[in-house]
């Protein structure tokens, strides 16, 4: 006999009565109600498929699986124990699929399934587990391991800090750990990670998961997320990333590049969030966009994200007016006029008001050195001109003086004792230091003399031949 199917009956103790099918592979003696395990399968050294689901069985001493090596497949799910010993399953070395689910178990030994070398999918969710972060999983073959509905608030992280190495998780392809308590996930040795959840726990910020290439599902539902930055947390360039869900969490801001090297990505949750405007860019890639029970305001700046979304598959989106949620896609949103007006006016303005900047700076400069402007300017080019807003002097009927005599400093000497007495009383001359009323404005006073002589000036330099 190899197969041998007793599960769902009221079998509540089984004493050696099987102990002489030797030969037998699968038994199957679920939903039942035994309590022991103890020298049940003593002689059934043939045994590679096991099922204990469904059970009362709530303590094993360690020895219970001694003579089983050869089992691949043990179901231990739906039963009353409460923790699992070093050595029950060292000698299950070549066990590829273990089920510890919906028990009482609070502890686990680190060493529990070390020697289980060939594990490759371990199902321990619905338990009470409070911490597996030292659990041994030397198994280079695990590639599904299920955790969810614990009490766990961190994670094993497979990475050895003394050596710098990873020394399991490596190969692990799906990882469920929702409805914990994790605060973290640390993925530095999940290489082959491909669908991870992480949804209902305490995760305040995205963790890095741009190194890992091959992930096509993320969920992180339910946790306590509030914005999504920076832009490479998501994705790399070679990224799989096909399913996002970040729905149930209090995300009120996401950068504008998060999901720019997502290219792949199709499916992307966002509902129930406190999102009032939505800035990012969404790859071409993407097809679903779920973003109800959000907080938008039906304003103007939602007028191109409105145009978007009328080209995917959505639930139903809504804005609030006047306190009123309305559907986004009919609510009539507008673009911004006055914000591109504004633009305009500032592009068309800016070069005018740069001049007239310029042009204040230069008379500010003018004004200041106005009175050596005009004298430099009626000595080079005989022109004269005056501030409009100066008080201009009456001018006089005959000429007061017949010329107006200019010289250096070093000639005053020769015009007091040479030129003055050759020319006066015959010719009535305006000499500067002699004429010109005490405290006047120098270059004032010297264009209002000039301007009351003669037709015939004379001007005098032997030191001026620059003027």
């Amino acid at each position: 006999m190899s197969y041998l199917m007793l599960d769902q009956n009221d079998i509540g103790f089984i004493n050696g009565s099987l102990s002489h099918i030797h030969n037998l592979k699968v038994l199957n003696i679920s939903a039942n109600k035994l309590q022991s395990l103890s020298g049940l399968f003593q002689n059934m050294t043939k045994l590679t498929v096991l099922n204990i689901s469904d059970n009362y069985v709530q303590n094993v001493k360690g020895d219970e699986f001694y003579h089983t090596n050869g089992i691949e497949k043990l179901d231990l799910s739906r039963n009353l124990l409460l923790n699992i010993p070093a050595k029950l399953f060292v000698n299950l070395e070549i066990l590829t699929e273990l089920r510890l689910d919906s028990n009482n178990i609070t502890v686990i030994s680190n060493k529990a399934f070390s020697k289980c070398t060939k594990l490759s999918h371990l199902y321990l969710s619905k338990n009470s587990l409070e911490n597996i972060s030292l659990l041994e999983l030397h198994s280079n073959k695990l590639i599904y391991l299920d955790i969810t509905n614990n009490k766990l608030t961190e994670l094993p992280t497979g990475y050895n800090e003394s050596t710098g190495t990873c020394y399991s998780y490596f190969n692990l392809q799906t990882l469920n750990a929702s409805r914990n308590k994790i605060e973290s996930f640390q993925a530095r040795c999940f290489h082959s990670l491909r669908n991870l959840s992480l949804s209902f726990n305490n995760i305040e910020h995205v963790p890095v998961l741009s190194h890992l290439p091959k992930l096509n599902q993320i969920d992180l539902r339910g946790n306590r997320i509030v914005d999504l930055e920076p832009q490479n947390v998501l994705c790399s360039e070679e990224s799989s990333l096909r399913k996002l869900d970040i729905g149930d969490n209090k995300i009120e801001t996401i950068a504008t590049g998060v999901f720019e090297k997502c290219t792949n990505l199709e499916i992307l949750l966002l509902n129930n969030n406190y999102l009032r405007t939505m800035d990012a860019q969404f790859p071409v890639s993407l097809k679903v966009l779920h973003l109800s029970r959000n907080k938008f305001s039906c304003e103007c700046a939602l007028a191109s994200f409105v145009d978007y979304v009328k080209l995917l598959k959505t639930d139903n989106i809504t804005c609030s007016v006047n306190g009123n949620d309305v559907d986004i896609k009919s609510a009539g949103i507008k673009p911004c006029v006055s914000n591109t007006l504004l633009h305009v006016l500032i592009e068309s303005l800016l070069p005018f008001a740069s001049c007239l900047l310029l042009a204040g700076i230069i008379s500010v400069l003018i004004f200041r050195y106005r009175y050596e402007i005009e004298v430099i300017v009626f000595y080079k080019w005989n022109i004269r001109f005056r501030c409009c807003c100066r008080k201009r002097k009456s001018e006089p009927v005959n000429h007061k003086y017949d010329a107006f005599v200019c010289f250096a400093e070093e000639d005053v000497n020769y015009v007091r004792s040479t030129l003055v007495p050759l020319l006066e009383p015959k010719f009535k001359l305006c000499i500067y230091y002699r004429d010109c009323p005490v405290g006047e404005d120098i270059a004032e006073a010297i264009l209002d003399v000039i301007e009351s002589r003669s037709s015939v000036s004379i001007f005098y330099a032997e030191s001026m031949g620059d003027i």
